[in-house]
């Protein structure tokens, strides 16, 4: 969890942690101390890479990956996420991701597309009304950040299997605390957990698709909003 800091030192925190616009927005709107916590919507999937064997993905891959904020190209965020989606193929043993530039012969690259959304208009108001609470728990005190991740594997020499894929996600930040059961972490480990997700589910993809005659592109799902939560 994030300890409570004073207005310079948590934007600064959320900056260079975080990377959330609409967190930045609902900080600035405090104008004082404050803590937060983020957790993964509970309507949509949390899978691991942890969980897939190495020959999901080809021995060797190259890496490339974009980042927009509400249609807003980020190349510092990109470079971000290029170092923990990086991380977490390498961490669960599925690949070694090597530079494009630097390899010789062909080699298959991962292309991964960051599409985050959010309502800063939303951040401010849920400041405000944190400020004029007084902490009570008459404020929501939440912000909502929606991601579609794009992934395709560029160059691959099984056609068998999937290239293409959509996955969504979302990661809501409060100052209340979350929904009874949910884990709260801070906003940089849940952002990790959405990619270690949408990558596994990628590889699960391929790895079904494998036995199909043609290359399959997977599209979003819709989150699943039943009350059942045994997965």
């Amino acid at each position: 969890m994030n300890a409570p800091r004073f207005l310079s030192e948590a934007c600064g925190y959320v900056l260079g942690r975080c990377r959330s616009a609409a967190v930045v927005a609902l900080v600035v709107s405090l104008g004082a101390c404050a803590t937060f916590d983020s957790y993964l919507d509970p309507a949509y999937t949390r899978y691991t890479l942890q969980n897939h064997p190495p020959e999901v993905l080809p021995d060797r891959i190259g890496l490339q990956v974009s980042y927009q904020a509400n249609g807003v190209v980020d190349p510092t965020r990109a470079e971000l996420a290029h170092g923990r989606v990086k991380t977490l193929i390498e961490q669960a043993g599925v690949s070694a991701v090597v530079p494009v530039e630097q390899s010789e012969g062909a080699l298959s690259v991962l292309d991964v597309h960051v599409d985050h959304r959010f309502d800063a208009d939303q951040a401010v108001r849920a400041g405000v009304a944190t400020g004029a609470s007084m902490g009570l728990d008459l404020a929501t005190n939440a912000v909502r950040d929606e991601f579609s991740i794009g992934l395709k594997l560029l160059g691959d020499d099984d056609e068998e299997r999937v290239t293409q894929g959509l996955y969504e996600h979302a990661i809501v930040t409060t100052m209340k605390g979350g929904p009874p059961g949910i884990e709260l972490v801070e906003y940089d480990i849940a952002f990790d957990r959405i990619m270690d997700d949408a990558l596994a589910k990628f590889v699960h993809d391929r790895q079904v698709a494998a036995n199909r005659p043609t290359a399959v592109i997977v599209l979003p799902e819709p989150p699943d909003l039943s009350e059942d939560d045994s997965r």
